[in-house]
């Protein structure tokens, strides 16, 4: 369930020190969404607020569509079941877009990790499916560091069509934040592919994971029905994307 309540200060999805924020000054910010809090680099109240204000805005124009809202809508119950939280933190500047488990509070109490990348790689380990009797079935999921600015926002393409990094942009306030919240999706889900190979490869898991992630071929939101960072750009107008 989606919650439009004005924006409070919230608790921090992990226990531990980041490489988003190694040093915890600052807190996160619930935004105007179930389960996703803004955090920003400077512990100013200012600044804050203005990466708040950005976070905020960008989902509210991804929520404005009708898959955009199915994502946020998912993610917000996925968030409430699991006891999973989505932080969405500044990037700096010489950084690009990612999403990345980490262990939810009650995860971290079980399984005690001893340093952060204890945290990451359990975390990994729990956001992808898992071998069962009957077959792979969801993992238990785990809450999700989004890199995401407004500097950020846009991909940049050449004559290919093939990425060449990422910008600002006046238009395109939104493609690389819907990217990195449907793999948040999947981490919290459980589904998540991301851990093995090599993503440029599409044969390999992780690759796969990223054409999820674009919503490419037989991952197309007509095919799935699941949200998808192409989904998003063609009900905001935006040209669709073509590689990963």
């Amino acid at each position: 369930m989606l919650s439009h309540a004005a924006a409070r200060l919230g608790p921090q999805p992990f226990l531990m020190s980041s490489p988003f924020d190694l040093t915890q000054s600052t807190m996160p910010i619930q935004t105007r969404y179930s389960g996703l809090y803004a955090q920003s680099l400077s512990n100013t109240a200012r600044d804050q607020e203005d990466y708040a204000h950005d976070a905020n805005q960008a989902l509210d124009i991804i929520n404005s569509g009708r898959t955009g809202n199915q994502l946020l809508s998912g993610l917000s119950a996925l968030c409430q079941q699991r006891r999973h939280k989505i932080t969405i933190h500044e990037l700096d500047q010489n950084e690009e877009p990612s999403a990345k488990p980490v262990l939810s509070r009650h995860q971290i109490e079980q399984y005690e990790p001893s340093n952060f990348r204890e945290n990451r790689d359990q975390a990994c380990e729990l956001a992808g499916k898992t071998d069962g009797w009957f077959g792979r079935k969801n993992g238990e999921g785990s809450s999700v560091i989004v890199g995401w600015s407004m500097s950020h926002s846009s991909m940049v393409f050449n004559q290919n069509g093939s990425p060449t990094g990422t910008c600002p942009s006046e238009t395109d306030k939104i493609s690389q934040l819907a990217h990195e919240l449907v793999h948040a999706k999947h981490m919290v889900a459980g589904t998540w592919k991301g851990g093995e190979g090599d993503e440029r490869d599409p044969t390999t898991p992780a690759g796969k994971e990223e054409l999820r992630a674009i919503g490419l071929g037989k991952y197309a939101y007509s095919e799935t029905g699941e949200p998808s960072e192409n989904s998003i750009r063609a009900e905001n107008g935006l040209p669709l994307r073509r590689k990963y």
